[in-house]
């Protein structure tokens, strides 16, 4: 194959990449408020604000109004900058989970009990299941790699 060609497939494969990226963070969240979404269940995709930096998932039990909600599953777009204002101390990480005890988000005035997950490694990364555009892209970019090579 020509250098020519193998450059415009890396191009084009680059491109696509790029374009997909250059969109903004996705993410999974909840359709019902208050609500809990555990899998793909009462979940809509939705394009994160320019603020909203990482997708956020959380499961165990919430205090809401002074309410208790055992055992639920919140996912949504968040902000990096709010979740490292809870409260009780813990160290947020991107692309990790943590365990919390009573953390109170500021800006909702609520409690977490539980698992809380960040991440912005990928669109709808603050779900279990895999995303199907990503694993196209890594397909396109792997048949191209070895498409150059022959």
């Amino acid at each position: 194959m020509a250098t020519a060609s193998k450059i415009a497939v890396f191009l084009a494969v680059f491109m696509c990449i790029a374009v997909h990226q250059a969109n903004g963070l996705r993410c999974y969240t909840c359709s019902k408020v208050p609500g809990s979404c555990p899998g793909l269940v009462d979940v809509v995709q939705e394009n994160c604000n320019i603020a909203q930096d990482e997708c956020f998932k959380f499961e165990g039990d919430v205090i809401r109004e002074g309410a208790l909600l055992k055992n639920i599953t919140t996912k949504s777009c968040v902000a990096y900058s709010i979740i490292q204002q809870f409260s009780g101390g813990y160290k947020f990480e991107r692309n990790n989970c943590v365990m919390v005890n009573a953390s109170k988000d500021p800006n909702q005035n609520q409690y977490y009990t539980g698992r809380l997950c960040l991440c912005n490694d990928k669109d709808f990364c603050n779900s279990a299941a895999v995303h199907p555009i990503s694993l196209l892209l890594l397909t396109i970019g792997l048949l191209a790699a070895v498409w150059a090579k022959l």
